[in-house]
């Protein structure tokens, strides 16, 4: 079935013959994004410092379509970015991809929110390589 909905874009409806006990089956299938094409908030309670500071960006891993045209292994996808948050005020913009936090690979949300909670503990900026529009740069947040 995997085949048959790879071309088909999230939130599409679509009939689909099945064949089940021998019988042939119509059935509708709605398309959905994969679980881990969905964003997540690394602003999430593992995230907070002491104070209750969040980095403020929702992340998702990069399609792999996106990840061939702009030549990367890894990263992650910038979503949004919550406004006046950390990430916000650093200059992180919606479609920036993330490609390494404190010189690690980020290949899931969880990644960048690790790194971002162990900069916090240490008092420490946390310096991300994005991608933004085929440029590299180097954003450190605090």
């Amino acid at each position: 079935m995997s085949k048959a909905v790879v071309g088909m874009k999230p939130g599409v409806r679509t009939p689909l013959t099945v064949v089940r006990d021998g019988k042939t089956q119509e059935i509708t299938v709605a398309i959905d994004k994969r679980q881990e094409d969905r964003p997540t908030r690394t602003g999430s309670l593992e995230d907070r410092d002491k104070a209750g500071k969040r980095l403020g960006l929702s992340l998702a891993p990069i399609p792999e379509v996106a990840r061939r045209r702009l030549g990367l292994d890894t990263g992650l996808m910038v979503g949004s970015v919550e406004s006046g948050s950390p990430a916000a005020e650093s200059g992180i913009r919606p479609g920036d991809v993330i490609v390494t936090a404190n010189n690690r690979d980020v290949a899931q949300p969880t990644d960048s929110a690790e790194e971002w909670a162990k900069a916090r503990r240490e008092n420490r900026p946390i310096l991300l390589r994005v991608n933004r529009d085929g440029q590299s740069l180097f954003v450190a947040i605090s």
